[in-house]
């Protein structure tokens, strides 16, 4: 050995087995260290139509037109009418205060039924609306209204109206005298 290769510093020695590439993982990351890039979110699947004429409307599948005016109005006042004139027959021919104070707690619940899956369908239908936003905005509007008259109508009509043809049944359930 000379001497300037004694006055070198001595290296150590490097053995390729001995690292197995760590240098290089935490010297500069590459792409076999990093972590894969995340999946992208699954598209949504399409929304399936809803099945049955209840159902569709309920959901907003209709168009507002439709679902305002003849799911809406037409049928409104078709029921309406119906409960009427089945009401005024109970009440003039059948004269049964009983099935009176039936029909009126069926038709109130129907009526007040009808009226929130009416408004639902309707605002669903504005809120899809892709034409004046007046349109939309008035048919929601009015769907507010009809609810808010519907939620006053059996607060303040069907079930003071309920409690009187219930007092006038027991009323005349005390005045008959006992059988027997």
């Amino acid at each position: 050995m000379n001497d300037e290769q004694s006055a070198l510093p001595a290296k150590p020695a490097e053995t390729p087995v001995a690292t197995h590439g760590a240098e290089q993982a935490v010297a500069a990351p590459g792409p076999s260290s990093a972590m894969p890039p995340p999946l992208p979110p699954p598209l949504p699947l399409p929304a399936q139509p809803a099945q049955g004429f209840i159902a569709r409307h309920w959901c907003g599948q209709y168009s507002l037109l439709r679902s305002f005016w003849v799911h809406h109005l037409l049928a409104w006042i078709v029921l309406v009418l119906a409960i009427g004139e089945i009401e005024t027959a109970i009440f003039f021919s059948i004269r049964q205060p009983v099935v009176l104070l039936t029909f009126l707690g069926l038709s109130a619940s129907v009526g007040f039924l009808f009226v929130i899956w009416a408004a639902v369908g309707v605002w669903r239908a504005a809120t899809a609306y892709t034409g004046r936003r007046s349109w939309a905005d008035a048919a929601k509007l009015t769907m507010l209204l009809a609810t808010l008259y519907a939620i006053y109508s059996v607060l303040f009509v069907s079930i003071p109206q309920g409690f009187g043809y219930y007092n006038r049944i027991v009323a005349a359930a005390s005045a008959t005298p006992p059988a027997g």
